[in-house]
C-alpha cells in the first residue's frame, strides 16, 4: 500500500529518469547511471526496512544512517566532479582569449 509520504518521494523520482531520459539522450552512460540511482529511490522508498537490512550487513546502525551517508559521499564527489569541468572551462575560455588577444594586436606606431 502506498502511503502518501511514499507517493510524494516517488513522484520525484520518476520526474527525474523521465528528464534524464529526454535530456541526457547522447550521455548513454550519465543516462543509465542517473536512471539506476533513481530507480534504488524507489526501492528505498518503497522497501523502507529493506535499508535497514542492507544498513546491518555492512554494519551501520540504521538504515537512515546509511542513505545519508550514501548522500553526503555521492555530494561529495558531485563537487570534484564540477569543480574539475568548472576549472576545465576556465582553461579553455583562458586559452580562447589569449588567442583573441594575439590575433587582434596591433604593432607599435614607429616614430620616425
Amino acid at each position: 500500500m502506498l502511503s502518501p509520504i511514499k507517493i510524494i518521494l516517488i513522484i520525484p523520482l520518476l520526474l527525474l529518469i523521465v528528464l534524464f531520459v529526454l535530456q541526457l539522450r547522447n550521455r548513454t552512460t550519465y543516462r543509465f547511471v542517473l536512471i539506476l540511482i533513481a530507480m534504488a529511490g524507489i526501492v528505498f522508498v518503497m522497501y523502507p526496512d529493506f535499508t535497514t537490512t542492507l544498513a546491518h550487513k555492512i554494519n551501520v546502525g540504521r538504515g537512515t544512517d546509511l542513505l545519508f551517508y550514501i548522500c553526503a559521499l555521492a555530494g561529495f564527489i558531485a563537487m570534484i566532479i564540477l569543480y574539475s569541468k568548472q576549472r576545465s572551462i576556465e582553461q579553455v575560455q583562458t586559452r580562447i582569449i589569449q588567442n583573441m588577444a594575439v590575433d587582434s594586436a596591433r604593432p607599435p606606431k614607429q616614430n620616425l
